[in-house]
């Protein structure tokens, strides 16, 4: 069952959500993602890449070279990451207060220093896709 496509999208997304997905996808074409993957350690692509493995074997995996690994095919991966960031958003869990609080933050920085709300939105999710809150 796929319950990305069962999932019913929210007809006005809050200001903070669209930042988030706005940031988000900025940050994953940019390429910025693949460059914070080639930051990471062998060991940790191994354990990310696990995660989505159907049976791990970690130490076998790993010596195969079977890791987390850059890519120019962000297309899937930002599909991914809009479902996964709503669906996070609308369980209203913990996990993600810190972040929306932050995206907040830098929207209102913005103030009057531009025209419309549009610019106002992307150069607030610029300004996050700058910085670790989406990267984590």
């Amino acid at each position: 069952m796929n319950l990305a496509k069962k999932q019913k999208p929210l007809m006005n997304r809050p200001t903070a959500l669209r930042l988030l997905l706005a940031a988000g996808e900025l940050w994953l074409k940019s390429g910025a993602a693949n460059l914070d993957v080639n930051k990471l350690g062998a060991n940790v692509r191994n354990m990310i890449y696990l995660v989505g493995s159907y049976i791990p074997d970690s130490k076998k995996d790993l010596q195969r070279g079977n890791t987390f690994v850059p890519t120019d095919d962000m297309k899937d991966v930002a599909s991914v990451y809009e479902t996964f960031v709503t669906f996070v958003y609308q369980i209203d869990t913990p996990l993600i207060a810190d972040h929306k609080r932050q995206v907040l933050e830098i929207y209102d920085s913005i103030g009057e220093s531009v025209e419309t709300e549009d610019e106002r939105e992307n150069a607030a999710a610029a300004r996050i896709a700058d910085t670790t809150i989406i990267s984590g």
